[in-house]
């Protein structure tokens, strides 16, 4: 079960088009958090990302989603472009597989870019996205591919950003020091002041 474009315009605009305010997260798996243009004028993909992480604040691990919403030729910009797909790390391109890998949370959104995002502990141990890794701290692994240029690359824990650098280009980055204590973790691209990708939640138990 998905909702989307929950910060859409409602009433009398777009009657049953916007999430109603009281809708209970645990009714729900996915969240679509990036829904067309990030900066549209007839959505709030900001509340909606804020909202995702108030969810996994209070408890309710629902995993954000992108889409486009196809109506009408306004939704056939090109790929990569301004609007985002949802990608699904899967064993195969079946329906079955990516049914399987939404169901699993192995999900980021992106218009473009691709990440390859985890959490390795001392040991050698991994966790990648929507996995659980139980280590005192972790290395962050963060592999990047058709990126546009130098991009922002923002860290984040429990939904706080915690750092934000600059990436010249494809390639796998390793950080120490931010995976330092229990909590979920994401990475996230952006460039020029808009996002290009974003993960789901490595945790860290």
């Amino acid at each position: 079960m998905s909702v989307a474009h929950p910060f859409k315009l409602g009433d009398p605009i777009c009657t049953g088009c916007r999430m109603p305010d009281d809708l209970d997260p645990r009714d729900f798996d996915l969240f679509e958090v990036w829904y067309r243009r990030w900066d549209s004028p007839e959505t709030d993909n900001e509340a909606a990302h804020a909202l995702w992480n108030q969810f996994w604040r209070t408890g309710h691990p629902v995993i954000a989603v992108a889409a486009r919403d196809w109506h009408g030729p306004g939704q056939e910009s090109p790929f990569p472009g301004p609007m985002a797909f949802t990608g699904v790390l899967a064993e195969s391109d079946s329906s079955e597989a990516i049914v399987e890998g939404l169901r699993r949370g192995r999900v980021l959104m992106s218009g473009g870019p691709m990440i390859d995002f985890g959490l390795r502990a001392g040991d050698g141990r991994e966790a990648g996205i929507n996995e659980t890794l139980a280590a005192p701290a972790a290395t962050m692994r963060v592999g990047v591919e058709r990126l546009e240029g130098p991009t922002q690359l923002r860290i984040f824990r429990s939904g706080e950003r915690v750092h934000t650098t600059s990436i010249p280009g494809d390639g796998t980055y390793d950080y120490d020091g931010f995976a330092d204590r229990p909590g979920w973790y994401g990475v996230e691209l952006w460039r020029d002041d808009l996002p290009r990708c974003i993960t789901n939640h490595v945790l860290l138990a």
